[in-house]
């Protein structure tokens, strides 16, 4: 069994987030892509949605999805998790013979800060996912490498939190879960 992990706060999800499943799902060869909600991503700032709001809506947005497994085994434990104790979680469980870790260009400046990071790259295969707008270093041309092919400027969940906060609709929420997104946010904020 090969498997692929993408790990993530999906604070909120956008299209980015499902273009980049898609994506993978396409190009790499694998049996099972695990999607992980993070409880809490530990090189930033408190999530704004809770955390099991998150991952109903990546469960909703993946649901036809059959290689696509949504996973709260972070959020179980209500802490942020390092993503080598996912890993071996999930290894432990499944006894893959592949584990591909996909990376955004945006997490990649901050990898080598990961907890254990050593032997996370022992055990896994880093998947970069490549975006016009993000600028990746040189020095790590040893990732395998995948585009976006459709997306020509920057969406992260930041821009789309900013909107919302000055009452704008945002345009990168996906259509399943935008009326969702709003109503939560208007309720709590």
């Amino acid at each position: 069994m090969k498997l692929a992990i993408y790990g993530g706060s999906f604070d909120p999800p956008h299209i980015a987030h499902l273009q980049i499943i898609q994506t993978a799902l396409e190009n790499l060869e694998i049996d099972r892509l695990i999607v992980i909600v993070a409880y809490q991503n530990p090189f930033k700032k408190p999530c704004l949605f809770e955390a099991n709001k998150r991952y109903e809506w990546m469960k909703q947005l993946n649901k036809n999805l059959a290689k696509v497994e949504v996973s709260d085994i972070e959020i179980l434990q209500k802490k942020p998790i390092p993503s080598i104790e996912s890993v071996l979680n999930i290894q432990n469980h499944f006894h893959p013979k592949k584990i591909f870790f996909i990376l955004g260009e945006d997490n990649l400046i901050s990898l080598p800060k990961w907890h254990r990071y050593n032997e996370l790259k022992n055990l896994v295969e880093f998947v970069l996912i490549e975006r016009e707008g993000y600028n990746q270093n040189d020095e790590n041309q040893n990732l395998y490498k995948l585009s976006l092919p459709y997306l020509r400027y920057k969406i992260s969940s930041t821009q789309i939190r900013q909107k919302l906060s000055l009452n704008e609709l945002p345009e990168d929420l996906p259509d399943e879960i935008r009326a969702e997104v709003l109503q939560s946010y208007k309720e709590f904020y």
